[in-house]
């Protein structure tokens, strides 16, 4: 297997011009920004950003792994709806363990349902996901009665630690979400699982011929995806000491758009976790930065949209006539 995994050409390598693009973005806005409200640049703001960087770090990785393989995962904002929801309620019945655990157990569940359905079902993922999006979303409506679930004080502690700031900008909050890109980076790049990723992503008929288990690794990518976005429900219990049922629909456009914008290309085999937190940061800047000059928080999903389909023209792979997502 292995001489013929040395001949497999996975395209990982090279500049994407899509990266620099989005680190001339982050120099402008900055630029911008600043020039309407100076307090942008400030310590506290700055604090803030990162904080509010965590979920594109957390799901922007997860999303990673699906992007890698030329698939996609449309119910990651779902699942972190239904995850955020489900441990709030069971914060307050089960205490501190069983709030975190059986939210997480449900997030590689629901990844496991998502790869079989594109994997051994064959149900394009596209479409896999997006049914299973509904499914997640209408799940966290039920369970919290279509309203906000307030966690009880004395299990809301627990998460106090997340608010522990270091070096003045850095909480602890936002070394969780550091953390996992790097985990994410060594799992893509220094792992068989991540060659076998990269493999499926740039030429899936050469992995197969190479002994790559493909089926293994899609479903691993999906349960990765689906487990960040529990873990970052949670979280976000954490920040907020409530849940509620809608917390994930915008996050699903911000984290592709995230992914895309730090080069990892939609036609799979290429990007890594590293370059996708340049893509964290133009969105996360976007966010704040609609919030500090005034501006209606709307335009946030107009500019993502723009965004995201100019990504989209730069990474898309015009020389071969195959649908861009499996």
């Amino acid at each position: 297997m292995k001489p013929l995994m040395n001949r497999l050409k996975i395209n990982t390598s090279g500049a994407n011009i899509t990266r620099y693009i989005s680190l001339l973005v982050i120099v402008v806005l900055v630029a911008v920004i600043t020039s309407i409200n100076p307090n942008f640049l400030r310590p506290l703001n700055i604090k803030n950003l990162l904080t509010d960087m965590t979920t594109f770090l957390v799901m922007g990785s997860g999303i990673t792994f699906v992007l890698l393989i030329g698939s996609i995962d449309l119910s990651l904002g779902g699942v972190c709806s239904f995850s955020a929801v489900l441990c709030a309620t069971l914060l307050g019945a089960l205490g501190g363990a069983g709030g975190i655990l059986l939210p997480l157990l449900f997030g590689i569940l629901a990844g496991l349902f998502n790869g079989f359905l594109f994997t051994f079902v064959k149900i394009p993922s596209f479409i896999a996901t997006l049914g299973t999006m509904s499914i997640w979303n209408s799940l966290a409506l039920v369970l919290s009665g279509s309203g906000s679930v307030s966690v009880p004080r004395a299990q809301g502690e627990i998460f106090d630690f997340t608010k522990i700031t270091v070096i003045d900008i850095f909480t602890v909050y936002f070394l969780i979400g550091a953390a996992v890109v790097i985990i994410a980076y060594i799992l893509l790049r220094r792992t068989s699982l991540g060659k076998y990723i990269y493999a499926i992503g740039a030429n899936e008929k050469a992995a197969r011929m190479a002994g790559v288990p493909i089926r293994k690794t899609k479903m691993f990518a999906y349960v990765v995806s689906a487990f960040l976005s529990s873990m970052m429900g949670i979280l976000l219990v954490a920040k907020l000491k409530s849940a509620s049922p809608y917390v994930g629909d915008p996050l699903t456009l911000m984290c592709i758009a995230a992914a895309v914008l730090g080069g990892v290309s939609l036609s799979g085999g290429r990007g890594n976790a590293l370059w996708m937190t340049v893509g964290c940061a133009v969105v996360a800047i976007i966010q704040n930065g609609i919030s500090a000059v005034g501006l209606d928080s709307f335009y946030q999903q107009i500019v993502f949209g723009l965004l995201l389909l100019i990504a989209i023209f730069i990474t898309a792979d015009r020389s071969s006539r195959n649908i861009i997502i499996k």
